[in-house]
């Protein structure tokens, strides 16, 4: 039998996200780094704190195997130049996009330099081009299913030989070691500019299944780059190609036998939340769903219907999307039996803070716990897993 302990943090970064989940070995080494979205909103001094205090203790930066990027927007990525800058991507670290086009994204930015991606604003511009030029393998995911994939795929031996800028499917499961999986599914920002996109390149006449393939993209790179101009643009005139948000769920493989510990980061100091403890235990539900900045709309609903029903199990804890902004939150959803806790990431004290209070309401009403993830260390929520194969 081997003994493994599974680490989960929500760093305290205020409005963005960088959430990260390591294993340990039975002598206490970290054997597998995985990172949910690396950004902050205002200044990274906090974010950049948590990288080195979390990925870089020793001095000696650690791997990060795998990288999930929710989307494009600089307070989910603007930590990536950071961990290039310690060395944290390397050849064995594999990033997954919500795009299925990482490619195209990597040759418009290096035809047409920072200056010329207005769309996405230079600062995003720059952390993209910083990540293409790092070692990292770099996949794509596909349309947006709501269909679970019978077989899996081992993101410890199996993905090391998907070529670069391959991609991989929404809603098939990614197996560590047989001990934890991860499930990747793709949910639509925005239907309009997706749309146009798709419409764009059926009439250029440009095969969707071919832009992976470096010498046709290349071949049809002005065209490509002319479509990602006339895309309109979104919310904050930023980043016009970023039309998906990539979801994750996070579980582990076992049903029973699970040691488990919770602990949050009051103002006296570290505190074990047994009640918690506890409750989210039994029935495996040390499982989180991470969100992004996605909407919890009928689509959304469906891949949790699947999702749930396959883990056969409820999910424990549940990042309320988009930092609790009410467009992209939905009451019922939120409040489904299936949602054991929630949790938010927003700044407490920035002056355009649209965190919605009607959600501390809606959780504590139904008798959960909603966490909220701010800019303070206090905030800080750490979970740990002991689990023997």
């Amino acid at each position: 039998m081997e003994k493994y302990i599974f680490k989960r943090v929500l760093h305290p970064v205020g409005q963005g996200a960088f959430f990260t989940e390591q294993f340990y070995d039975s002598n206490e080494n970290i054997i597998f780094n995985v990172v949910y979205d690396c950004g902050e909103m205002r200044t990274k001094r906090h974010l950049e704190k948590e990288i080195d205090n979390t990925l870089n203790v020793t001095g000696k930066p650690e791997v990060v195997d795998v990288m999930f990027i929710s989307h494009l927007d600089e307070d989910h990525i603007n930590g990536i130049d950071y961990l290039v800058k310690l060395g944290c991507l390397t050849k064995r670290s594999l990033v997954i996009l919500p795009l299925h086009y990482p490619l195209v994204l990597k040759l418009i930015l290096q035809q047409l330099g920072n200056n010329g991606l207005g769309k996405f604003g230079g600062g995003t511009a720059a952390i993209l081009s910083s990540l293409f030029n790092s070692e990292a393998k770099i996949l794509g995911i596909d349309d947006n299913e709501e269909q679970l994939k019978i077989d899996s795929l081992r993101i410890d031996e199996g993905l090391l030989n998907v070529n670069n800028y391959s991609q991989i499917k929404s809603m098939q499961p990614l197996v560590y070691k047989d001990l934890w999986y991860y499930l990747p599914f793709n949910t639509i920002l925005d239907d309009e500019r997706y749309q146009k996109f798709l419409n764009a390149l059926a009439a250029a006449k440009i095969d969707r299944n071919l832009l992976a393939d470096f010498d046709y993209v290349q071949k049809h790179l002005d065209t490509l780059i002319d479509i990602y101009r006339s895309l309109p643009q979104g919310i904050g005139k930023v980043t016009a190609i970023n039309v998906n948000s990539l979801n994750v769920l996070s579980y582990c493989t076992q049903r029973e036998g699970l040691s488990f510990m919770w602990l949050n980061y009051l103002v006296n100091g570290c505190r074990w939340c047994y009640p918690w403890n506890y409750h989210l235990a039994c029935d495996n539900r040390c499982s989180c769903l991470y969100t992004g900045d996605c909407v919890m709309d009928a689509h959304f609903n469906k891949c949790l219907d699947a999702l749930v029903k396959y883990i056969n199990a409820k999910i424990g804890m549940l990042q309320i999307p988009h930092h609790g902004r009410q467009s992209c939150y939905d009451k019922a959803t939120a409040c489904r039996s299936e949602i054991i806790t929630g949790f938010t990431n927003f700044n407490s004290t920035h002056k355009k803070n649209r965190f919605v209070k009607q959600i501390v309401h809606d959780f504590s009403v139904t008798g959960r716990m909603l966490f909220q993830i701010t800019e303070h260390f206090h905030s800080r929520m750490e979970m740990y897993v002991e689990v023997i194969l």
